[in-house]
């Protein structure tokens, strides 16, 4: 994707781009123990940064929706005693959680500019409020990440590239 090509086909990748030749394939994610590296790497801009140009926020249609589709998987996570349902999802750029959610855990909503996300049908959300260092368990792995606050409705958090 640096290179702006589909990582299953190496064809010029463009919003909703589809593989001339679908093929299966299976993505290993390995968790390295007591490495400091991804430590203190900086404030959050709202954008990602994917090596020669920043890309806006986007969410797949399949996260608004809650249905998996091929490119998302469905887990159970943990935030404290809740079990949170998370789609991990390729088609997504950033990671985002339910608004509604979030403020019934009581984590601290905290302002920032209005950033503009669009879905993969072509609309638009509005996010104004991230949660920074939000924390969940997933298969006894504590994660913590700055995270975009939407109102999914299928899932209670999303995984995306970012």
């Amino acid at each position: 994707m640096a290179k702006g090509l589909c990582f299953l086909c190496d064809q010029p990748f463009e919003r909703g781009h589809k593989c001339s030749s679908p093929t299966k394939q299976l993505f290993l994610v390995e968790v390295l123990g007591d490495e400091d590296e991804a430590e203190e790497e900086g404030c959050f801009t709202g954008e990602v940064d994917f090596g020669e140009k920043a890309v806006e926020p986007h969410i797949s249609i399949n996260a608004m929706s809650g249905h998996p589709g091929f490119n998302t998987m469905r887990v159970n996570g943990h935030k404290g005693k809740k079990t949170l349902h998370i789609l991990i999802d390729s088609g997504s750029t950033h990671n985002f959680l339910d608004e509604q959610l979030a403020r019934k855990m009581g984590c601290l909503l905290e302002p920032m500019a209005v950033q503009t996300v669009a879905i993969a049908d072509g609309n638009t959300l509005q996010c104004k409020f991230i949660c920074r260092q939000f924390t969940w368990t997933l298969h006894g792995v504590e994660f913590m990440t700055d995270i975009l606050l939407l109102p999914l409705g299928g899932c209670d958090l999303v995984l995306g590239v970012q």
